[in-house]
C-alpha cells in the first residue's frame, strides 16, 4: 500500500514569494520567508531565494543545518530566542537571532569573537502576547547591555502578536512599538532595520 504524497510545486512557489514580495515592496516592508513548515527544505529554501526573498526564517538549528549542507547561502534569522547551549551554531548558521537574555547575549558576542564576525541582533519585546521578550521599561537595559558587547548589533525590535495567547496587533499596541523604535533609534543614534 502507497503512502500519502505530497506535491510541491517550485514555480508557484516561486510565483507566491514575487508576488508577496511586490506587494510588501510598495508599502516599503521587507519579506523574510520562513522555512520552518518545510523542515529547511534546501531545494524550496532555494526557489523562494532564487524569486526574492533576501532573508530565511527558521526556528529549529537542525533545519538551518539541513539549509547550510544543501548549500544554500541566503542569510537566516533565528524566529526562536536560542539558548545558551545554542550560541555558537546561532553565531554560525545564522546572521540575525531574536533575543531577550543578557546572559544568551554575552554568549552570543563570545562567538562572534570566535569566529571574527558581526552578529545581528532583534530585541523581543513582551507586548501582552505572554510568548517571549521584555518589558519596555526593561528594554533600555537591554539595548545598553547590546551597545556593550563587541561582536553585537542591534538591528531591531519585535514583539508576538496573536501566538501564544491571541493578543490582537491593536491600532494602540502598534503605536507603541513604533515610537519605541523612534526612540531607539534617536537615543542610540542608530538605525534599526527590522520593526516586526
Amino acid at each position: 500500500m502507497n503512502g500519502p504524497a505530497l506535491t510541491i510545486d517550485l514555480d508557484l512557489i516561486g510565483h507566491n514569494m514575487r508576488v508577496l514580495k511586490a506587494a510588501a515592496a510598495k508599502r516599503g516592508v521587507e519579506i523574510i520567508a520562513v522555512t520552518k513548515g518545510t523542515h529547511g527544505d534546501p531545494v524550496i529554501a532555494r526557489s523562494l531565494v532564487d524569486n526574492g526573498a533576501r532573508m530565511l526564517g527558521e526556528s529549529r538549528l537542525s533545519n538551518i543545518r539541513r539549509l547550510r549542507r544543501g548549500g544554500v547561502i541566503a542569510p537566516v534569522m533565528m524566529l526562536r530566542i536560542p539558548s545558551i547551549s545554542e550560541a555558537a551554531n546561532v553565531v554560525q548558521h545564522c546572521s540575525v537571532s531574536l533575543n531577550s537574555e543578557i546572559s544568551v547575549l554575552r554568549c552570543l558576542a563570545a562567538e562572534t569573537r570566535k569566529l571574527n564576525r558581526i552578529h545581528d541582533v532583534v530585541v523581543m519585546l513582551e507586548m501582552g502576547d505572554r510568548r517571549e521578550g521584555v518589558s519596555l521599561t526593561e528594554a533600555s537595559m537591554l539595548y545598553d547591555g547590546i551597545m556593550g558587547l563587541d561582536g553585537l548589533r542591534l538591528a531591531g525590535i519585535g514583539a508576538n502578536f496573536m501566538c501564544a495567547s491571541g493578543v490582537l496587533p491593536t491600532i494602540e499596541k502598534l503605536h507603541d512599538l513604533s515610537n519605541e523604535a523612534i526612540r531607539v533609534e534617536q537615543e542610540y543614534g542608530i538605525h534599526l532595520d527590522i520593526v516586526s
